[in-house]
């Protein structure tokens, strides 16, 4: 996920969107290449920058490919990608962030490539309007011009109004310079002669001898008039033809007045001119390059040819026309005037003159120097605008009525009162109440809101639309007034609990649909949307209340169970149990001295506890209620043992359907409600010491911040009493955090929240020192307390002193997005489920490594290692502890296992081939390594060597830990190179696996040797002791209550012998 590659060119599409507004640099041929040859190409792979989740559940990942920017990703399926390596990358790399971390950067990538692509679909529509815009230019000039109209002429052309005419020639002056079109005009030369020396000429070239007649010279216009039609770039010898002034642009009408005169001078004059026909056109010379300057005309030049297209009464006039003879006479000329008063009389035009030729409209002229009635205005010098004579004003055309009104279907006839109409009917008069729409109305349902709807609806109809206040013939058919809609059908017997979605504005549901309130009652709904047991229908009674004689750790309040006899008694995970209404709790009854009663008289205390009793009709205690209930058997026992107990004795789920809806309520559905993690229980099933509450700190606490607990509580299933409770006494108030204190700030910042307001001393690695702190007060002040981990925290073999830690009464907790329980990675067939949970870690045994040097040097003591070893084995198979079918041994509950070399079977055989001799002679040392092998091929509590087939099993499977040699091929390399090395790795080894075991085992202790020339617990800080074979005999062969190796076997009674 390169983000800053992807914001980089993020900016460099920003800016280059504003330049390609800001310039005018745009082809008007398209370079994007067809899509058949991106079709072709085989595109390759670079990384995946996003995912994003489609409407089916479909996952796609947004993929960048080699050679092409960010906004050519496409999103692709997982079935797209033939190698799965990017996914597992990708997938790894989602992991290493963590889900919230993952989740804020993959949408902002995924915003980045979304905007990439509408810059540049932006950027795309930009550059083929201004193709387009400058196509129509091109076209617009190069289009083929009307013919011009003659004598011969039966149509005479529609005469424009001056003021329209005004108006295109506004627009032309006011085009940019930066639209002149991309090709340059050529232009084509018409030679017109006529023989007639009478006819008048409007425009003359002018000296200081004679007045010459200049060859009149047009544009023919050859080119084709599709703007789409790229060929007009290639036709250098075709030039387009000058349309009519009326349909021509301003810009054209503007010659360059050298030009001109070169192309009068060099044009060929024919000999015979023939009468009485039209315009002769020749071709000029094509070799003769063509001059590019393009002069603009101004305004009044252009209204004096204006002026001298018109005559009065006559139609549309004759074009301007220039006689073919070299000289005429001065007395022909007919000068005019731009502003000619009203009493000038101009000559009048020869009507019926049929030798007269057409000549350029825009022909350059001269002032003469004897001329001085003839005035026009010069362009400016260095575009040589071309200059033009006034128009002939008519003074007796006679003035025109305005045209008489005629009805039409507008209501005007123009926009102007079109306009007024509208401004008129935008004005408000004085409101009317009964008009008016109140914010929260009476209800729709009520006759008084109906009545005032009826009346809004019938009043505006009148007035809707534009013209609506004007009586006019044609109204609009209105439709009926819309009814008001029934009212919603609510939620009968709502739940006194405050919406959770609805405080954060996802809430699908009405306020009268919900079946929470959609406003502040003082407590907040679950946040999957589920109802407290206590107020189903009907309501369960807690367990914990009910039963125990000690009462439930919280408050009514708090608890999601009853405390009242309400007939069902429930607890998490277990089925509802129905009572008699009238009975008390064991809070409230008397209590008795059962200890001294026989007992065939007393009931037994596992059946009236827990359900049923694993002893059946072989259990001396009665399976019914006698009213004197047995004490409870057993000592304190490992909160972890009894959470495993109690996982394993859930019974299969029941429903219960309510009297009065037709909903199910569904007790002890799972061991784990719908995905929120262990059961919150507020007590244990068998515990006679219980920590104090925390009534007296909470009942201080205010509203909001008690809130605020309860929603971190349910979020990530924290439970204070149960977190704070250690196998033998209640922990002091004191915790460690170990999260990153960069990536996980908000776990740190929500965890820190909660546990300042359950007034804990809180330590995490974001202050230095901070571990040492907490470090000193476990080890030196002999002080407890709990460490808090994330579930993607793994580097406990970092942190110093860290085994020595675990020795003192602290309990560790991975709180975070991870799976439950329930799964196992080695052995689980299905999915694993995600959810914000809070698990115990480090519970309980550990794993003990017995160096390959005890085995070689002093075989004795590692044969008694094993030999006790095994025999506690047997001892907890004998008592009724936890079962664990997925093990080797599956009767008893082994929380140690040991951990030896790879192929230790092996290694001992051949260990006892070499000394033979000595074993048949009896040899006592080498007696331990025959009876060492004779005791683990009997017992089968180590993999055998042989070469069976490798099977799929969990790695702590066998009680003695012992990998084959093709998956641990890297301790033999470096065996080759020294035993020493050897054993350093297995110590890693070992210690990796702990960490990775870290929800079944605790310790991890070392036997070697000589302790002293090794120093594994400077480097490999989770290792607790580094001890002698004979210490550790020592410390294994204590009694075994708070033994240092504490199998817990003595918690558990023994199990009944057969027969």
């Amino acid at each position: 996920m390169d983000l800053e590659g992807l914001k980089r060119e993020y900016s460099e599409a920003e800016a280059a969107l504003t330049q390609d507004e800001d310039t005018d640099a745009v082809s008007i041929t398209s370079t994007v290449r067809s899509d058949e040859e991106e079709l072709d190409k085989l595109w390759e792979f670079e990384s995946i920058v996003a995912e994003t989740r489609e409407d089916n559940g479909e996952t796609r990942y947004i993929v960048k490919w080699s050679g092409y920017p960010y906004h050519r990703c496409t999103a692709e399926p997982l079935g797209n990608f033939e190698d799965p390596v990017a996914i597992e990358l990708w997938n790894s790399h989602k992991s290493r962030m963590g889900i919230d971390v993952f989740q804020e950067l993959n949408d902002e990538a995924h915003a980045l490539v979304y905007n990439l692509n509408i810059i540049e679909a932006e950027r795309k529509k930009l550059r083929k309007a201004k193709r387009a815009k400058k196509r129509a230019k091109l076209a617009a000039l190069n289009a083929r011009p009307k013919n011009v109209p003659n004598k011969q002429s039966a149509v005479s052309p529609k005469k424009k109004s001056p003021v329209a005419f005004k108006r295109e020639l506004a627009d032309a002056s006011r085009e940019q310079p930066d639209e002149v079109p991309l090709t340059k005009k050529r232009e084509r030369h018409v030679l017109v002669e006529n023989d007639d020396e009478t006819s008048p000429s409007i425009g003359r070239r002018e000296s200081t001898t004679s007045i010459t007649q200049a060859t009149a010279q047009v544009r023919i216009h050859e080119a084709t008039t599709d703007p789409h039609d790229d060929s007009i770039f290639y036709r250098k010898t075709q030039a387009p033809r000058k349309p009519p002034l009326e349909q021509s642009d301003f810009s054209d009408l503007d010659y360059d007045t050298n030009d001109v005169a070169d192309s009068v001078s060099k044009a060929p004059v024919p000999t015979k001119v023939r009468r009485k026909s039209t315009t002769s056109v020749l071709r000029p010379n094509v070799g003769r390059p063509t001059s590019n300057k393009r002069p603009i005309a101004k305004k009044s030049a252009v209204k004096s040819v204006e002026g001298s297209r018109t005559k009065a009464g006559a139609g549309p006039s004759e074009p301007n026309r220039r006689t073919s003879s070299s000289t005429v006479s001065s007395h022909h000329s007919a000068p005019t005037s731009r502003r000619s008063s009203v009493h000038n009389e101009h000559p009048a035009l020869p009507e019926n003159d049929e030798n007269t030729a057409i000549g350029p409209r825009n022909a350059p002229t001269r002032r003469a120097a004897t001329s001085k009635t003839s005035q026009v205005e010069e362009g400016p010098a260095p575009s040589a605008l071309a200059k033009r004579t006034g128009g002939i004003k008519i003074v007796n055309e006679p003035k025109q009525t305005k045209a008489s009104w005629r009805n039409s279907e507008k209501p005007y006839g123009t926009l102007k009162f079109r306009y007024n109409a509208v401004k008129r009917s935008r004005q408000e008069g004085t409101p009317d109440a009964d008009m008016l729409c109140f914010l929260n109305p009476p209800p729709p349902t009520t006759a008084k809101a109906q009545a005032a709807s009826t009346k809004r609806h019938a009043t505006r109809s009148a007035d809707d639309g534009v013209y609506g206040r004007r009586d006019t013939s044609r109204r609009r058919v209105q439709q009926e007034a819309p009814q008001a809609p029934p009212a919603p059908k609510s939620v009968p017997n709502k739940i006194l609990l405050t919406c959770w979605e609805w405080r954060n504005n996802s809430c699908e549901y009405t306020s009268e649909t919900c079946r929470f309130h959609h406003e502040d009652v003082g407590k907040m709904a679950p946040t999957d949307g589920s109802i407290p047991p206590k107020l189903r229908t009907p309501p369960l009674t807690c367990w914990h209340w009910f039963r125990n004689t000690h009462g439930c750790y919280k408050t009514g309040d708090d608890c999601d169970y009853a405390h009242g006899n309400t007939g069902w008694v429930g607890r998490p995970g277990q089925v509802a149990e129905q009572v008699d209404k009238g009975l008390k709790p064991a809070s409230q009854q008397v209590p008795q001295q059962n200890q001294f009663l026989p007992p065939n008289e007393l009931t037994c205390y596992f059946w009236y506890h827990l359900g049923k009793c694993g002893k059946g009709k072989r259990c001396a205690y009665k399976h019914y209620d006698t009213g004197k209930v047995a004490n409870s058997p057993l000592k304190a026992m490992p909160s972890a043992i009894q959470s495993q107990k109690r996982v394993e004795d859930e019974s299969e789920p029941m429903t219960i359907v309510e009297s009065s809806s037709t909903e199910e309520i569904r007790v002890g559905s799972s061991p784990f409600e719908k995905g929120q993690g262990a059961p919150m229980e507020t007590s244990s099933d068998a515990d006679l010491t219980r920590p104090p509450t925390m009534d007296t700190a909470s009942a201080s606490a205010s509203a909001p911040t008690r809130r605020m607990n309860q929603m971190i509580e349910q979020v990530c299933n924290l439970n204070y009493a149960e977190m704070f409770q250690s196998d033998y006494d209640v922990l002091q108030p004191n915790a460690f955090l170990a999260f990153h204190p960069e990536l996980h700030v908000k776990e740190i910042e929500l965890l820190t929240r909660w546990l300042i307001m359950q007034h804990v001393q809180v330590y995490n690695f974001w202050f230095d020192g901070a571990w040492d702190s907490f470090k000193t007060l476990v080890l030196d002040e002999e002080g407890t307390g709990i460490i808090i981990t994330h579930p993607d925290y793994e580097d406990f073999s970092e942190i110093p002193e860290f085994g020595k830690v675990l020795r003192k009464p602290v309990r560790l907790f991975s709180v975070g997005y991870q799976h439950g329980r329930e799964y196992d990675a080695q052995l689980s067939t299905f999915p694993p489920v995600y959810r914000y949970d809070c698990i115990s870690i480090f519970p309980h045994g550990g794993i003990i490594y017995i160096t390959d040097d005890v085995f070689l040097e002093q075989p004795m003591l590692a044969y008694r290692i094993i030999e006790l070893f095994s025999a506690k084995i047997e001892q907890c198979k004998q008592v009724q502890g936890p079962m664990d079918p997925w093990k080797m041994v599956k009767e008893g509950y082994i929380p140690w296992r040991i951990g030896v070399r790879p192929e230790l079977m092996e290694s001992i055989y051949e260990q006892c081939e070499q000394h033979a001799q000595e074993i048949d002679a009896g040899d006592v040392v080498q007696m331990s390594r025959y009876k060492l092998y004779c005791l683990l091929s009997e017992t089968k509590f180590i993999e055998q060597d042989g070469n069976g087939p490798y099977e799929l099993r969990p790695d702590d499977y066998f009680p003695i830990l012992s990998e084959r040699k093709a998956v641990a091929g890297e301790y033999f390399d470096a065996l080759s190179k020294s035993q020493a090395e050897a054993n350093h790795f297995m110590a890693r080894y070992y210690s990796a696996l702990i960490i990775e075991l870290r929800r079944d085992y605790r310790h991890y202790c070392v036997v070697h040797t000589d302790p002293s020339k090794v120093d594994w617990q400077n480097s490999i800080h989770n290792i607790d002791e580094v001890m002698t074979p004979e210490g550790f005999i020592k410390l294994f062969s204590q009694p075994p209550v708070r033994n240092h190796f504490d199998f817990y076997e003595w918690c558990f009674d023994r199990k009944p012998k057969d027969g």
